[in-house]
């Protein structure tokens, strides 16, 4: 399974007010982001929730 099939069942197991969430931090679907994007988006998300 690659990493794209992993971020998809990821974000598609999210209740909607988390991939609003995700959406709003990302400037847009989360679904228009490269693989590389998305993955720096949830690390810096991390990082926020735990600095």
């Amino acid at each position: 399974m690659g990493i794209m099939e992993l971020m998809q069942i990821f974000t598609g197991g999210m209740i909607i007010q988390h991939r609003m969430h995700l959406d709003a931090s990302a400037g847009g679907s989360i679904n228009s982001k490269t693989t590389e994007e998305v993955k720096e988006l949830i690390e810096q998300m991390c990082q926020n929730e735990y600095n």
